[in-house]
C-alpha cells in the first residue's frame, strides 16, 4: 500500500505560484500523485495536492500544473500526464492537470 501525504494550499495562489509550490515540495517531500478541491478543517476552501511518500524526492522533472481546457488534457509529445483533478488558481476553483517530462 502506497504512504500518502495529502496538503492543503492556500486558494489565492497563482498558476505561476502553485508550480512553485508543487516544485519545492518535490524537492523535499515526495512526487506529487493527485491534486483536487479541499477545504480546511473551518471549512475554507483549498487545494488538496497528494504525493507519494513511498518515493524519493526529486532533483529534477517536477511536475508542472496546466489548466485543462475542454474535456481531455492536451499532453506535449514529450510529456507523460500525472494526474488530473482539481485546483484553486487565484481563487477560482479550476480544472488542472499535471504532466512530466518523459524520461
Amino acid at each position: 500500500m502506497t504512504d500518502v501525504s495529502v496538503l492543503g494550499v492556500k486558494p489565492d495562489l497563482d498558476l505561476t505560484k502553485l508550480n512553485e509550490w508543487v516544485t519545492a515540495r518535490e524537492q523535499t517531500m515526495a512526487p506529487v500523485i493527485g491534486i483536487a478541491k479541499g477545504a480546511t478543517s473551518d471549512g475554507k476552501p483549498e487545494t488538496a495536492v497528494s504525493f507519494d511518500l513511498d518515493q524519493d524526492t526529486l532533483d529534477t522533472n517536477f511536475a508542472r500544473v496546466k489548466l485543462k481546457v475542454g474535456d481531455a488534457p492536451v499532453l506535449a509529445p514529450n510529456e507523460v500526464l500525472v494526474c488530473e483533478g482539481k485546483a484553486y488558481i487565484s481563487g477560482a476553483l479550476t480544472a488542472v492537470f499535471l504532466v512530466r517530462k518523459k524520461t
